[in-house]
């Protein structure tokens, strides 16, 4: 999990400080192998994107997540996953790029202004925790 600082648009003001998660999720699994992309894999029954955005979810520190997929499956991740599996949490759903570099500078550009932090977990990582998730949150509010 990485994270990014973004400066408060005025220190003096009081704002509701956002954290947002951003979640890579466009890639195609090519050093796999196989036809189903790694994010769709089923991990104990459930698909990896499913596993990774329920922790998000369960963290208190989160409030929003922008899921970055392939243009091609932005309906069925809507449908199948945010919708099915209640995200409420998952405030976009946008484009991936060709490299997850572009993923995330797509899903950056939805971040919202008044957000404080943003962390970018790849979908394809399920074994974080939520304590994990505050760790880093807290480690980045230290000034």
């Amino acid at each position: 999990m990485t994270t990014t600082r973004t400066p408060l648009a005025d220190p003096t003001q009081h704002q509701a400080s956002l954290v947002v998660a951003l979640v890579p999720a466009a890639g195609r699994g090519l050093r796999m192998g196989g036809s189903i992309p790694k994010q769709f894999l089923s991990l104990g029954g459930e698909p990896l994107i499913v596993q990774s955005l329920r922790t998000l979810q369960a963290a208190s520190v989160v409030d929003q997540i922008i899921l970055a997929v392939p243009s091609a499956d932005i309906d069925y991740c809507e449908k199948e996953i945010i919708s099915r599996h209640r995200f409420t949490k998952v405030t976009k759903v946008v484009a991936g790029g060709a490299e997850r570099q572009d993923s995330v500078r797509h899903a950056l550009a939805q971040v919202p202004s008044d957000t404080e932090i943003v962390i970018i977990h790849d979908a394809v990582r399920p074994f974080m925790t939520p304590g994990m998730i505050a760790e880093v949150v807290a480690a980045a509010r230290k000034d």
